[in-house]
C-alpha cells in the first residue's frame, strides 16, 4: 500500500517501511462458516469469477508501482482424516500443480509447508516464488481444514516480489484473522481431499490477474492458459 511521492528520497524511504495493516471490514461468509478481515482501502467480492475460476472471496489492494496485491479464498469439502501428513500432502500437491503449469525452474519454494494451528484449526503454510514473463511474484498459500465442518479453506495472497516487504505484515494479519465458526461434533471418513486441483488453478489465475495490473504502457504478459479445475466427485463408498 505504498503511496506515490514526489521526490526520489521519499520513494526510497517509503520502500523501506512495511505497510501497516488497517482493518477495513470483517467479511463473514456465513454459508461457508468462516470470516476474514480485509484491510482498509482494499476491495472484496463474494463469488468472484475470473478466467473460469469462481472464488468464494476475492480481495485486492490499491495499485502501487504498477502492481496491486491480490488474494483469494476457496472452500470445498474435505473427506477423511486430518493429520500433519495429509495437510502437508495437500499443499505439496498444489505446489506440484504450479510447477506443471510454469515449469519446475520457475517455481521456487521459499518456505516449505509448515503445519500450524490457526485459531484452533489445523493448517499448513507455505511461501513460493513464481516467475512468469520475466516477473517474479511471491505467494503465500495457507490451507486450513475444519474437522467440525469437514471443510477445506485455501487462502492465497500474492504480490510482485519487489513489494513483498511492504505487504508481508498485512498478509500475516489477513491470515491470522481467518476464523472458522464453531460447531459441536466432528466427522470422519476415508481420506480424499477434493479441492487441491482447484487450488493449483487458483494460484495460476492469481498470477495472471496480478500481472495484468501493470502499467498500461508496459507490454501485457503472455501467460499460459490455466487448466480447467477438476469436477468434484463424492468418494466411492464401501458396500454395506
Amino acid at each position: 500500500m505504498r503511496a506515490r511521492v514526489w521526490v526520489l528520497f521519499s520513494v526510497c524511504a517509503v520502500m523501506l517501511l512495511p505497510a501497516a495493516f488497517v482493518q477495513g471490514t470483517t467479511v463473514n461468509l456465513s454459508d461457508k462458516h468462516v470470516s476474514i478481515d480485509v484491510p482498509a482501502n482494499w476491495n472484496s467480492q463474494r463469488n468472484y469469477t475470473t478466467l473460469g475460476v469462481t472464488y468464494d472471496l476475492w480481495i485486492e489492494g490499491p495499485v502501487s508501482g504498477g502492481y496491486r496485491p491480490v488474494g483469494d479464498l476457496l472452500t470445498g469439502p474435505w473427506f477423511g482424516s486430518i493429520t500433519d501428513n495429509t495437510l502437508y500432502a495437500e499443499v505439496t500437491h498444489a505446489i506440484d500443480g504450479m510447477k506443471t503449469t510454469y515449469g519446475s525452474s520457475n517455481v521456487q519454494v521459499v518456505s516449505a509447508p509448515v503445519n500450524i494451528t490457526l485459531n484452533g484449526e489445523h493448517a499448513s503454510d507455505a511461501t513460493l516464488l513464481i516467475t512468469s514473463s520475466g516477473v517474479t511474484i511471491r505467494e503465500r498459500l495457507v490451507i486450513v481444514v475444519s474437522g467440525a465442518w469437514m471443510q477445506e479453506y485455501a487462502l492465497a495472497l500474492a504480490v510482485v516480489d519487489s513489494q513483498w516487504s511492504s505487504y508481508s505484515a498485512t498478509f500475516s494479519a489477513i491470515v491470522n484473522s481467518l476464523t472458522i465458526a464453531e460447531k459441536e461434533g466432528t466427522a470422519g471418513g476415508l481420506l480424499m481431499p477434493t479441492i487441491v486441483g482447484i487450488v493449483s488453478v487458483a494460484v495460476v489465475v492469481i498470477v495472471v490477474v496480478l500481472l495484468a495490473t501493470r502499467k498500461k504502457k508496459q507490454t501485457p504478459a503472455i501467460l499460459p492458459s490455466p487448466v480447467q479445475p477438476p469436477v468434484m466427485q463424492e468418494p466411492p463408498r464401501s458396500p454395506p
